[in-house]
């Protein structure tokens, strides 16, 4: 997903030269950041945040912190004497990568193409520092200044487009299965905040309670909207309402058609 932007930037920063080689040390300068700052911003805070999470339309929220103590992170650099009007455009930047590699996580339910999207890109970066010390870089000006911004930027829309509204459901859905398979696995380690988060609890869009269950008039089988059918990619807390038209009976096959409220 992330691959064709990160060679779009590699190609458009810096030209290639004879000399140019690819070393260990560039691919582990790379490689160690995108996987511990993932493990810490996406893996760690967000997952936390959609555990406790109360209503779908604060999916942004969560994103958009994430986001911004991620790029506010890398101020520090300032300490270690970096040019201060430099650090900001990779703060900027920063933000933007951070929204997207967000809203991935966020709509996937797993880091592993966040880290892998953040490595190539880190690789990128080290590979054009060591590029410099050979001449193989473009000079540095304020117009590369501003592409970085752009890209940045770009990066920051398209994270928004991955978490839009028409998503937000299936966001949930998404997590809903995730926190379910997790809290079955290791139901001694449960988040204080499962009890009343939106991606676990078994409520209606008004919060009116627990949703009602519906019995196959044929067979017997009684669905269960805290279950689901992870069987048949039904996740627990779906609606009978909400399941696909195409959807039947696990056991007898008939369509919901044949169901009714228990």
């Amino acid at each position: 997903m992330l691959l064709p932007l990160t060679l779009l930037m590699l190609i458009n920063l810096y030209q290639p030269t004879e000399d140019q080689e690819l070393s260990a040390r560039t691919v582990l300068m790379g490689c160690a950041p995108g996987f511990m700052e993932e493990v810490v911003f996406r893996g760690t805070s967000l997952s936390n945040y959609m555990r406790c999470l109360k209503h779908k339309s604060e999916i942004r929220k969560g994103v958009m912190i994430s986001s911004l103590v991620f790029g506010l992170f890398h101020m520090t650099n300032i300490i270690f004497g970096a040019d201060p009007v430099a650090t900001i455009m990779q703060v900027a930047y920063a933000i933007g990568i951070g929204f997207l590699l967000g809203a991935v996580f966020i709509r996937t339910g797993t880091l592993l193409p966040c880290i892998v999207a953040h490595s190539l890109i880190d690789i990128t970066a080290f590979t054009m520092v060591d590029l410099a010390d050979s001449g193989g870089m473009l000079a540095e000006s304020s117009d590369s200044s501003i592409l970085v911004v752009l890209i940045g930027m770009v990066y920051f829309v398209w994270g928004l487009w991955l978490i839009r509204n028409e998503k937000l459901s299936e966001t949930v859905d998404i997590w809903r299965n995730k926190m379910y398979c997790q809290n079955q696995e290791n139901p001694d380690k449960k988040n204080s905040c499962d009890q009343d988060n939106l991606a676990l609890n078994v409520k209606n869009e008004k919060g009116e309670g627990t949703m009602k269950q519906y019995v196959c008039s044929v067979c017997g089988y009684t669905y269960d909207p805290e279950i689901g059918d992870p069987e048949h990619g039904i996740a627990p807390g779906t609606a009978f309402e909400d399941l696909p038209e195409d959807w039947t009976c696990p056991l007898c096959g008939v369509g919901k058609e044949d169901f009714e409220e228990a």
